[in-house]
Protein backbone atom coordinates (compact mmCIF):
# COMPACT_ATOMS: atom_id res chain seq x y z
CA UNK A 1 0.00 0.00 0.00
CA UNK A 2 0.87 3.29 -0.78
CA UNK A 3 0.02 6.54 1.80
CA UNK A 4 1.05 9.83 0.85
CA UNK A 5 1.69 11.48 4.45
CA UNK A 6 2.72 15.08 3.02
CA UNK A 7 3.46 17.28 0.03
CA UNK A 8 6.02 19.33 0.89
CA UNK A 9 6.56 22.12 -1.62
CA UNK A 10 5.90 23.83 -5.20
CA UNK A 11 8.92 25.49 -6.37
CA UNK A 12 8.72 27.78 -9.74
CA UNK A 13 10.94 28.58 -12.26
CA UNK A 14 9.55 30.87 -15.33
CA UNK A 15 6.32 29.33 -14.74
CA UNK A 16 7.59 25.68 -14.73
CA UNK A 17 6.65 24.08 -11.25
CA UNK A 18 8.22 21.23 -9.41
CA UNK A 19 6.09 19.88 -6.78
CA UNK A 20 8.11 18.00 -3.76
CA UNK A 21 6.65 15.32 -1.69
CA UNK A 22 7.28 12.59 0.73
CA UNK A 23 5.22 8.76 0.55
CA UNK A 24 5.47 5.90 2.43
CA UNK A 25 5.53 2.98 0.84
CA UNK A 26 6.06 -0.48 2.34
CA UNK A 27 6.95 0.99 5.55
CA UNK A 28 9.87 3.11 3.81
CA UNK A 29 9.95 6.67 3.27
CA UNK A 30 10.38 8.04 0.09
CA UNK A 31 10.56 11.25 -2.20
CA UNK A 32 10.09 12.61 -5.47
CA UNK A 33 9.36 15.48 -7.25
CA UNK A 34 7.52 16.11 -10.34
CA UNK A 35 6.46 18.72 -13.03
CA UNK A 36 2.73 18.91 -14.22
CA UNK A 37 1.32 20.78 -17.06
CA UNK A 38 -1.62 22.65 -16.00
CA UNK A 39 -4.85 21.06 -15.95
CA UNK A 40 -6.23 17.92 -14.23
CA UNK A 41 -5.30 15.68 -16.78
CA UNK A 42 -4.56 12.83 -16.89
CA UNK A 43 -1.29 13.42 -18.95
CA UNK A 44 1.37 10.83 -20.02
CA UNK A 45 4.49 10.50 -17.58
CA UNK A 46 8.15 10.24 -17.61
CA UNK A 47 9.78 9.19 -14.77
CA UNK A 48 13.50 10.01 -15.41
CA UNK A 49 15.81 8.44 -12.99
CA UNK A 50 18.57 10.76 -11.82
CA UNK A 51 21.97 9.62 -11.30
CA UNK A 52 21.97 11.87 -8.11
CA UNK A 53 21.18 10.66 -4.58
CA UNK A 54 17.55 12.86 -4.29
CA UNK A 55 15.75 14.89 -6.48
CA UNK A 56 16.68 18.35 -7.33
CA UNK A 57 14.45 21.56 -6.41
CA UNK A 58 16.42 24.25 -7.67
CA UNK A 59 14.83 26.45 -9.89
CA UNK A 60 16.17 29.39 -12.18
CA UNK A 61 18.20 29.11 -15.27
CA UNK A 62 20.76 26.87 -13.48
CA UNK A 63 18.23 24.14 -12.30
CA UNK A 64 19.80 20.61 -13.51
CA UNK A 65 16.40 19.57 -14.85
CA UNK A 66 14.75 22.96 -16.12
CA UNK A 67 15.40 21.84 -20.23
CA UNK A 68 14.41 18.53 -19.74
CA UNK A 69 11.14 19.64 -17.90
CA UNK A 70 10.38 22.17 -20.61
CA UNK A 71 10.75 19.35 -23.04
CA UNK A 72 8.28 17.17 -21.52
CA UNK A 73 5.48 19.93 -20.55
CA UNK A 74 5.91 20.99 -24.14
CA UNK A 75 5.20 17.96 -25.32
CA UNK A 76 2.32 17.02 -22.73
CA UNK A 77 4.05 14.80 -20.41
CA UNK A 78 4.29 14.88 -16.55
CA UNK A 79 8.23 14.78 -15.50
CA UNK A 80 8.33 12.47 -12.67
CA UNK A 81 12.30 12.09 -10.70
CA UNK A 82 12.14 9.46 -8.27
CA UNK A 83 14.44 10.04 -4.60
CA UNK A 84 15.89 7.44 -3.09
CA UNK A 85 14.65 6.00 0.43
CA UNK A 86 15.27 8.96 3.18
CA UNK A 87 17.16 7.24 6.02
CA UNK A 88 17.62 8.82 9.81
CA UNK A 89 21.19 9.61 9.73
CA UNK A 90 23.29 8.93 12.66
CA UNK A 91 24.06 11.16 15.19
CA UNK A 92 27.54 13.37 14.15
CA UNK A 93 29.97 12.27 15.97
CA UNK A 94 32.96 14.09 17.03
CA UNK A 95 36.62 12.45 15.73
CA UNK A 96 40.15 12.66 17.37
CA UNK A 97 42.35 15.02 15.88
CA UNK A 98 44.51 12.24 14.70
CA UNK A 99 41.80 9.99 12.87
CA UNK A 100 42.75 10.63 9.49
CA UNK A 101 39.50 10.18 6.72
CA UNK A 102 39.66 7.35 4.53
CA UNK A 103 36.94 7.11 1.55
CA UNK A 104 34.47 4.31 2.06
CA UNK A 105 35.87 0.92 0.29
CA UNK A 106 35.00 0.31 -3.23
CA UNK A 107 31.52 -2.31 -3.15
CA UNK A 108 32.11 -5.38 -3.99
CA UNK A 109 30.24 -6.86 -7.69
CA UNK A 110 27.84 -8.22 -5.31
CA UNK A 111 27.13 -5.05 -3.24
CA UNK A 112 26.40 -2.68 -6.36
CA UNK A 113 24.31 -5.18 -8.01
CA UNK A 114 22.36 -5.04 -4.63
CA UNK A 115 22.33 -1.29 -4.08
CA UNK A 116 20.71 -0.96 -7.66
CA UNK A 117 18.22 -3.58 -7.07
CA UNK A 118 17.50 -1.73 -3.97
CA UNK A 119 17.44 2.05 -5.99
CA UNK A 120 15.35 -0.38 -8.43
CA UNK A 121 12.86 -0.91 -5.52
CA UNK A 122 12.49 2.81 -4.97
CA UNK A 123 11.58 3.39 -8.61
CA UNK A 124 8.87 0.51 -8.60
CA UNK A 125 7.52 2.51 -5.24
CA UNK A 126 6.86 5.58 -7.36
CA UNK A 127 5.28 3.55 -10.60
CA UNK A 128 2.66 2.33 -7.79
CA UNK A 129 2.16 5.40 -6.49
CA UNK A 130 1.79 7.49 -9.63
CA UNK A 131 -0.42 4.66 -11.20
CA UNK A 132 -3.16 5.90 -7.93
CA UNK A 133 -2.75 9.64 -9.29
CA UNK A 134 -5.72 10.83 -11.16
CA UNK A 135 -4.08 13.11 -13.26
CA UNK A 136 -1.88 10.65 -14.61
CA UNK A 137 -2.86 8.43 -17.75
CA UNK A 138 -1.99 4.69 -16.63
CA UNK A 139 -1.41 3.38 -19.74
CA UNK A 140 0.74 6.04 -20.97
CA UNK A 141 3.87 5.65 -18.19
CA UNK A 142 7.33 5.92 -19.63
CA UNK A 143 10.75 5.39 -17.96
CA UNK A 144 13.75 7.46 -18.69
CA UNK A 145 17.12 8.00 -16.99
CA UNK A 146 20.89 8.38 -17.42
CA UNK A 147 24.26 7.11 -16.54
CA UNK A 148 23.47 5.11 -13.44
CA UNK A 149 19.75 6.00 -13.65
CA UNK A 150 20.18 4.46 -16.85
CA UNK A 151 21.65 1.24 -15.51
CA UNK A 152 18.15 1.04 -13.56
CA UNK A 153 16.04 1.97 -16.57
CA UNK A 154 17.12 -1.15 -18.55
CA UNK A 155 17.52 -3.34 -15.56
CA UNK A 156 13.85 -2.33 -15.07
CA UNK A 157 12.46 -3.34 -18.14
CA UNK A 158 13.64 -6.72 -17.01
CA UNK A 159 10.54 -6.29 -14.96
CA UNK A 160 6.62 -6.22 -15.63
CA UNK A 161 5.84 -2.65 -14.29
CA UNK A 162 3.22 -1.67 -17.43
CA UNK A 163 5.77 0.94 -18.64
CA UNK A 164 4.91 1.50 -21.81
CA UNK A 165 8.82 1.81 -23.18
CA UNK A 166 12.37 2.76 -21.62
CA UNK A 167 14.57 5.26 -23.11
CA UNK A 168 18.29 4.48 -21.41
CA UNK A 169 21.19 7.52 -21.75
CA UNK A 170 24.58 6.16 -21.76
CA UNK A 171 23.53 3.06 -19.47
CA UNK A 172 27.04 2.40 -17.56
CA UNK A 173 29.23 3.72 -19.90
CA UNK A 174 31.00 5.81 -16.77
CA UNK A 175 31.55 2.13 -15.02
CA UNK A 176 31.97 -0.03 -18.57
CA UNK A 177 35.54 -0.81 -18.13
CA UNK A 178 35.95 -0.92 -14.33
CA UNK A 179 32.56 -3.15 -13.68
CA UNK A 180 32.23 -6.21 -16.08
CA UNK A 181 29.75 -7.02 -13.71
CA UNK A 182 27.27 -4.57 -15.09
CA UNK A 183 27.44 -5.50 -18.77
CA UNK A 184 26.55 -8.79 -18.08
CA UNK A 185 23.64 -7.62 -15.77
CA UNK A 186 22.34 -4.91 -18.53
CA UNK A 187 22.60 -8.04 -21.57
CA UNK A 188 20.63 -9.93 -19.14
CA UNK A 189 17.89 -7.42 -19.04
CA UNK A 190 17.55 -6.67 -22.63
CA UNK A 191 17.32 -10.52 -23.58
CA UNK A 192 14.47 -10.33 -20.96
CA UNK A 193 13.00 -7.34 -21.39
CA UNK A 194 9.37 -6.96 -20.79
CA UNK A 195 9.19 -3.75 -22.97
CA UNK A 196 10.76 -2.18 -25.88
CA UNK A 197 13.76 0.17 -24.92
CA UNK A 198 15.97 2.88 -26.56
CA UNK A 199 19.50 2.86 -26.11
CA UNK A 200 21.06 6.54 -26.92
CA UNK A 201 24.62 8.01 -26.59
CA UNK A 202 26.34 11.04 -27.97
CA UNK A 203 29.61 10.26 -29.29
CA UNK A 204 31.54 11.73 -26.88
CA UNK A 205 30.88 10.01 -23.79
CA UNK A 206 33.30 8.39 -21.45
CA UNK A 207 32.60 4.93 -23.33
CA UNK A 208 30.62 4.03 -26.12
CA UNK A 209 31.13 0.27 -24.91
CA UNK A 210 27.07 0.44 -23.96
CA UNK A 211 26.32 1.04 -27.77
CA UNK A 212 28.65 -1.35 -29.01
CA UNK A 213 27.49 -4.30 -26.71
CA UNK A 214 24.32 -3.47 -25.97
CA UNK A 215 22.75 -1.68 -28.76
CA UNK A 216 23.18 -4.89 -31.81
CA UNK A 217 21.17 -6.64 -28.48
CA UNK A 218 18.40 -4.08 -28.33
CA UNK A 219 18.20 -4.74 -32.07
CA UNK A 220 17.58 -8.17 -32.52
CA UNK A 221 14.54 -7.89 -30.32
CA UNK A 222 12.71 -6.34 -33.16
CA UNK A 223 10.68 -2.51 -33.32
CA UNK A 224 10.45 -0.17 -32.14
CA UNK A 225 13.70 -1.71 -29.91
CA UNK A 226 16.74 0.89 -31.40
CA UNK A 227 20.17 2.00 -30.54
CA UNK A 228 20.89 5.53 -31.64
CA UNK A 229 24.76 7.24 -31.35
CA UNK A 230 24.38 10.71 -31.76
CA UNK A 231 26.67 13.29 -32.42
CA UNK A 232 28.65 15.20 -29.67
CA UNK A 233 27.36 17.29 -27.37
CA UNK A 234 30.06 19.66 -26.12
CA UNK A 235 33.56 18.48 -25.82
CA UNK A 236 34.44 16.95 -22.64
CA UNK A 237 33.02 13.11 -21.69
CA UNK A 238 31.20 15.08 -18.52
CA UNK A 239 29.40 17.38 -20.91
CA UNK A 240 28.07 14.58 -23.37
CA UNK A 241 27.59 12.44 -20.30
CA UNK A 242 25.02 15.28 -19.50
CA UNK A 243 23.52 14.65 -23.06
CA UNK A 244 20.32 13.17 -21.70
CA UNK A 245 18.97 16.46 -19.52
CA UNK A 246 21.43 19.63 -21.49
CA UNK A 247 20.50 18.68 -25.05
CA UNK A 248 16.60 17.48 -25.63
CA UNK A 249 16.93 19.63 -28.79
CA UNK A 250 19.35 16.95 -30.24
CA UNK A 251 17.33 13.80 -29.25
CA UNK A 252 13.40 14.61 -28.78
CA UNK A 253 12.46 14.02 -32.28
CA UNK A 254 13.63 10.47 -31.97
CA UNK A 255 12.56 10.00 -28.52
CA UNK A 256 8.90 11.10 -28.96
CA UNK A 257 8.57 8.72 -32.29
CA UNK A 258 9.81 6.27 -30.06
CA UNK A 259 7.16 6.63 -27.65
CA UNK A 260 4.64 6.88 -30.75
CA UNK A 261 5.45 3.64 -31.42
CA UNK A 262 5.40 1.77 -28.36
CA UNK A 263 1.45 3.62 -27.71
CA UNK A 264 0.87 1.30 -31.00
CA UNK A 265 -1.85 -1.26 -29.95
CA UNK A 266 0.63 -4.08 -30.87
CA UNK A 267 3.03 -3.28 -28.47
Amino acid sequence: MVVIFVLLLVLSSKGQEAEGMYFMDKDVVRSACYYKPPGSGPFPVMIYNQATPKPSLETGDAAPFLKLAKFYLTNGYVLFLPGRPILNPPAEVKKPSNIVSRPPPELTDKQLLAAFEGHNENIQSAVRWLKTQSFVDVNQIFMSGHSSGAIQTVLLAEKDLGIRGHIAFSPAALLWEKRPVLEEALLRAVKNQKRPIFLIQPQNDFSLHPSIILGPEVATQGKPNRAKIFPAFGRAHAEGNSFAFNAPEMWGEDVLEFMKECNKPSQ
